[in-house]
């Protein structure tokens, strides 16, 4: 009779035990039936990291050059390796939105090289809004086997780091030698000693391009960016960069929506998407949609709605029903509702996250 008692006794334990977990009432926690699933938020995009494309020989004393993000020397980081034997090697960002670089003081960046001697030199370019060359400058005999912090002085009288649009990077001399570079913590550092992390180079970024009535313009015309990523309008200096969008009224394309979308990414799992928001108008309205080329269009309800200009507010939405076909590759898309009644503003958005 005592061991039937006490059996009674461990089962009712475990009945209580599990109704407990079912009736849990913490953020995050889902039940089914008596299945507790607890998940995670997961890093979609935290804009530290730029898209960076190389030349294939275009000039004729470029080599052909593949980009590689992966772990070297106990760094995350960007190697470049060539298969040919010009005099240099050619990388480049994707053209971004303006950023203004006339209190930027120095160009830092920690580089490794695999060369026979000391004689590779590394050559930075920033280019302008028209893709001019603001300044060519050199860090010059680089050192092999070690990792070397770099540095190149900035000329704040030029006028076009007004609007930076792009940056070169060229190791150059290199004559017929192989070589084999890597990129760590590319900074700005500004003339009051701040240190801003311009790329971590951490991953390629996923590629953010306009669409709708989203653009990014200046001198009363229209830019339309290879990429919407930026580091402009930062308080960050460790995660400086974000996705940044600039809508106006007299674009009329026949659209009301200001948009900046990703690639094609599977989310399959994921129930939950939030995201660092700033925005320059209150009452702007504001949703994330998902776009399947073969499944159509969803979006986020409601739309949240920005109540204190200039301050960054986390919003977090519900994703929206869907089968798990449309999931397997779809666009992420911030949307800005009804821009023809909020008829201008800018937006910046950081740390877009799901939950699975």
């Amino acid at each position: 009779m005592r061991r039937l008692g006490f059996i009674v006794l461990i089962f009712l334990m475990f009945v209580f035990y599990a109704l407990d977990l079912l009736c849990a009432g913490e953020s995050g926690v889902y039940s089914v039936k008596t299945k507790v699933i607890k998940g995670e938020w997961e890093m979609f995009e935290d804009c530290e990291s730029r898209r960076w494309g190389s030349t294939q020989q275009w000039w004729g004393w470029d080599r052909k050059t593949n980009l590689v993000w992966g772990t070297f020397f106990g760094r995350e980081c960007l190697q470049l390796t060539s298969t040919t034997t010009e005099n240099a090697m050619v990388v480049f960002t994707k053209t971004f939105p303006l950023e203004n670089w006339q209190n930027v003081e120095l160009v830092r960046m920690d580089v490794y090289v695999e060369f026979p001697n000391n004689d590779a030199d590394l050559k930075i370019e920033p280019k302008d809004k028209g893709g001019n060359t603001i300044q060519a400058i050199y860090y010059n005999n680089l050192s092999t086997g070690s990792w070397i912090d770099c540095e190149w002085n900035i000329d704040q009288s030029l006028s076009g780091y007004q609007n930076v649009k792009q940056i070169y990077l060229i190791p150059d001399s290199l004559g017929t030698n192989p070589a084999t570079f890597y990129f760590d913590n590319l900074r700005l550092v500004m003339t009051d000693g701040t240190t801003y992390y311009w790329d971590v180079f951490e991953s390629s970024s996923a590629l953010w391009t306009y669409s709708g009535d989203g653009y990014a313009y200046y001198d009363n015309g229209y830019q339309t960016t290879e990429s919407a990523i930026t580091w402009y309008g930062s308080t960050s200096t460790t995660n400086s960069g974000r996705i940044y969008m600039r809508w106006a009224s007299d674009k009329d394309d026949g659209t009301n929506e200001a948009k900046v979308e990703s690639e094609e990414r599977d989310l399959r799992g994921a129930v939950k998407i939030k995201a660092d928001i700033k925005c320059s108008r209150t009452t702007a309205q504001i949703t994330i949609g998902f776009y399947n080329s073969s499944l159509g269009w969803k979006e986020c309800s409601p739309t949240k709605t920005v109540s204190q200009a200039d301050t960054w507010e986390t919003f977090e939405w519900d994703l929206p029903s869907a089968t798990s076909d449309f999931w397997s590759a779809v666009k992420v898309i911030p949307v800005i509702k009804n821009t023809n009644e909020v008829t201008s503003g800018e937006i910046y958005i950081d740390n877009i996250q799901f939950y699975k």
